[in-house]
Formats: C-alpha cells, structure tokens, sequence
C-alpha cells in the first residue's frame, strides 16, 4: 500500500517538476517490491519505505534549488539521494535473499513433515487394524457352545 502511495507520488512530482527524478529510483522501488513479494516483514518494508520517502523528499527539494549559487547545495542534495537509493537497494537485496531463503525452508519442511506424518498415521492405522483383529479372533476363540 505504501509503494503505490510514493510511486503515484513521484509520478506527480516528475511531472510538476522542471528536472528530472533521480534515475535509481526506479531501480530502488522495483528492489523493494521483490522484497516484499519475497515475504519480507512489515518493519523490513516499512523502514525501506521510510528511506525512500526521505530520498523522494531531498530529490524535490533538490529539484527546487535552481539558481546558479545553489549548485553545489544541489549537488549534495543529489549526491546523498544517490547514497540513501543505493543503501536502499543494498538492503533490499539482502531482505529479499533472506525472505525467500526462509520461505524455501518453510516449504521443504513442510513437505517433510507431511511425509512423516503420513508415515506415522500409516503405521498407526496399521497397528490398528492388527489390535482389532487379533481381538477379533480372541472374542471368536473364547466363545462358549451351549447345548439347548
């Protein structure tokens, strides 16, 4: 919910805007939206958001500053967008390889379990079906005949 919001956010700045969005912003969205398709937590999500909610606001306002004196505030301003997107993107990456590597091992033990259950509840059934016919023979056995 949080992407959409920012992402119709910076369609909105790019297009009052008299520059340009940084260009890793793309990269650094599509990289948190595999994270969170990966299974990634909600905290994960929400501190990479956060990050690039800072990153969108430094760009405008680095977009804001246009005069010739203010280049060089500008280009910090850029630069540190370029450093929170790349951060972004770094952490991203390891959540997303975490998460998935966590979901495979949730479903191959699963599967696992599933195999052993079906073998225990096998043998148990198995045992079963003994217990009841040896009682079975048991009860036939102890029968009384009685002459009427």
């Amino acid at each position: 919910m949080a992407l959409v919001l920012l992402q119709v956010s910076l369609g909105i700045a790019g297009s009052q805007s008299s520059g340009n969005i940084e260009p890793g912003f793309g990269a650094a969205l599509s990289s948190v939206q595999r994270a969170e398709l990966a299974g990634a937590s909600k905290d994960d999500g929400n501190s990479l958001v956060t990050d690039l909610n800072r990153a969108l606001i430094l760009n405008l306002q680095a977009l804001r500053l246009s005069a010739s004196n203010e280049s060089v505030n500008r280009s910090a301003l850029l630069g540190q967008v370029d450093q929170i997107l790349g951060n972004v993107q770094n952490r991203a990456d390891a959540i997303r390889a975490s998460a998935s590597q966590g979901t495979f091992m949730q479903k191959t033990l699963t599967y696992v379990f599933a195999v052993i259950a079906a073998a225990v509840l096998t043998l148990v059934i198995a045992y079963a079906s003994r217990l009841w016919r040896v009682y079975k023979v048991k009860r036939t056995l102890q029968m009384r005949i009685t002459l009427r």
